[in-house]
């Protein structure tokens, strides 16, 4: 979690036209989020990053970032994935 937090922090924001958030995280492709408010557009991106985390470990990628020779152990909707990086 306080990798995901982490780069939740390093994040860019911009308002869009129709007054929307739109979020992501720089250097993770296809993580983003679009909402109404701040608040909510930096909810759904943590989701959204851990959501492409659990994908990208789960197919046997990795995660640029992540302790490399470590195993990472994510929980999600009352499942565990676990791997060593």
């Amino acid at each position: 979690m306080e990798f995901i937090i982490e780069k939740i922090k390093k994040a860019k924001f911009e308002v869009l036209e129709d007054k929307t958030y739109y979020g992501y995280i720089p250097g993770y492709r296809g993580v983003w989020a679009n909402e109404k408010t701040l608040k909510t557009c930096k909810i759904e991106l943590g989701s959204a990053f851990e959501d492409w985390i659990l994908f990208t470990l789960k197919d046997g990628g990795t995660v640029p970032g992540l302790n490399v020779g470590k195993k990472v152990s994510i929980s999600f909707c009352n499942r565990e994935f676990a791997r060593y990086a």
